[in-house]
């Protein structure tokens, strides 16, 4: 009898202890089911003064990672708690982070992390804007004109286009090139660096009978020249890519422009600068060079007087062309210049620029380093790439020993203090050599100091110089 008593307690407690256990069920459900309730929404924003956006990575109170690179993304359900923002900002940018509750902002950050509250129930927002403040100039060049091109720079940034050209609001990074000239092997890729404020050019020369000039355009500008190559029976390449210091000021700048250094009007379309009808009439001299354009009589003068020549083969014999379309290099104005001003030249002498050494313009560049002519100053300028309209300038006036003026910024809208050689061109304009880029209406609408500028150009103030000065040769 008290056996089955005890039994009898035991069934009791195990029930009890089961009931127990029942009852705290329902607790625990009733608890799972408020959790929605205490999460937390962000709305994530980015936008860039470039076409590149960068990507975030938002960090969690349990150190779990969510990573976006879209201009918009909302995260909902997340538990309160202390989050952090990690930015991979694009490029060249720097970054400017907002944090707000819809209606006050919270906080500002000008850096690419920032930590942060997130309390149950609000819908947060993140601005993230990146503003390019580290850039420069790159551009591509050819001999001959109008070769297809394709550069990649950092965060996939592309552009294809046809050279010459330019473009203007880089950032800075590494780049490369491939050139795909039509009816040719195609080159090997060539890279090179952009830094702040400084231009990479990448130039090629080439030389195959086959090749055929597009017209086409740019991604974001136009075509410039679409000149013929020289004949040969084979095909030759030579690459190279320069960086020099430059400041720029827009986004893209197409070798045509709608005025030459010295006013003169033309089309600036899509169409090259050079445009030559089945039916035109070509100089005796050149077979590219129409003989009613707006530059044949300066064409005729400079080469008469010696100061330009035409193309040469490898062997040394003029081939007819001028290229009148074609970007004026580096080293092509300082032996412009010294045959202007008549200079003095020890051609066996060494420039201190190693990449100007051993090679036909070597005297011209030791000269203008020696004369201190200022686009000389650098000692790593590339002597192959196209010159800007503010270089030749700086180079025409000290090979006619006349200084700088002091920039007073009320000339061209474009031109002030902080532009490089302002106080060249300001001198040039007011002695009559140049008077700026028009407009559709006529009207002067400034300089364009870091535009190229072709061989007819630079044959036009060169011819007006030698007519002011009554120079014939």
């Amino acid at each position: 009898m008290l056996q089955n008593s005890t039994l009898a307690r035991r069934a009791t407690a195990l029930l009890l202890s089961t009931q127990i256990v029942w009852t705290a069920a329902p607790a625990i459900q009733l608890f799972a089911e408020e959790t929605p309730q205490s999460t937390a929404s962000v709305t994530i924003t980015q936008k860039s003064s470039t076409e590149i956006l960068g990507t975030w990575t938002l960090l969690d109170p349990v150190q779990q990672e969510t990573k976006f690179s879209d201009a918009t993304h909302t995260l909902s359900g997340l538990l309160p708690g202390k989050y952090t923002l990690f930015l991979k900002a694009p490029a060249g940018t720097e970054t400017a982070v907002v944090l707000s509750d819809g209606s006050t902002v919270l906080q500002t950050n000008n850096h690419p992390q920032m930590s942060f509250d997130m309390a149950s129930g609000i819908p947060y927002t993140i601005s993230i804007t990146y503003n390019l403040v580290y850039f420069g100039i790159v551009g591509a060049s050819t001999v001959p004109g109008g070769m297809p091109f394709e550069i990649k720079g950092p965060d996939g940034l592309v552009r294809t286009g046809v050279a010459p050209i330019s473009y203007e609001k880089m950032p800075i990074g590494d780049y490369n090139i491939r050139f795909k000239p039509d009816g040719c092997p195609e080159p090997p890729m060539k890279s090179g660096k952009l830094e702040k404020n400084k231009r990479l050019y990448f130039t090629i020369e080439l030389q195959c009978e086959n090749y055929k000039p597009s017209t086409g355009s740019s991604s974001s500008s136009s075509s410039s020249s679409s000149v013929s190559s020289s004949s040969s029976s084979s095909s030759i390449a030579s690459i190279s890519s320069s960086s020099s210091s430059q400041s720029s000021s827009s986004s893209v700048k197409p070798a045509p422009l709608s005025a030459d250094l010295l006013g003169n009007t033309f089309s600036s379309s899509a169409a090259p600068i050079i445009a030559v009808s089945a039916s035109a009439t070509f100089s005796a001299e050149f077979r590219d060079v129409v003989i009613d354009a707006w530059y044949t009589t300066a064409v005729t003068t400079v080469t008469r007087s010696g100061i330009f020549e035409g193309y040469k083969d490898p062997y040394g014999k003029l081939t007819g062309k001028f290229g009148p379309a074609d970007p004026v290099r580096i080293s092509e104005i300082a032996k412009i210049m010294q045959k202007l001003g008549n200079i003095k030249t020890d051609f066996n002498a060494m420039p201190e620029n190693l990449r100007a050494r051993n090679a036909w313009f070597s005297g011209y560049i030791a000269m203008a380093e020696t004369l201190k002519w200022p686009v000389f100053d650098d000692r790593h300028i590339d002597p192959m790439r196209p010159a800007t309209r503010a270089e030749v300038i700086a180079t025409l006036l000290p090979a006619l020993a006349i200084h700088a003026d002091e920039v007073s910024g009320t000339v061209f809208e474009d031109v002030g203090i902080k532009t490089p050689y302002g106080g060249y061109i300001e001198a040039a304009a007011k002695l009559g050599f140049v008077t700026g880029k028009k407009g559709p209406d006529g009207s002067v609408i400034g300089f364009d100091p870091n535009a190229s500028v072709t061989r007819a150009e630079v044959a036009m103030i060169v011819a007006r110089i030698l007519d002011q000065r009554g120079v014939t040769k």
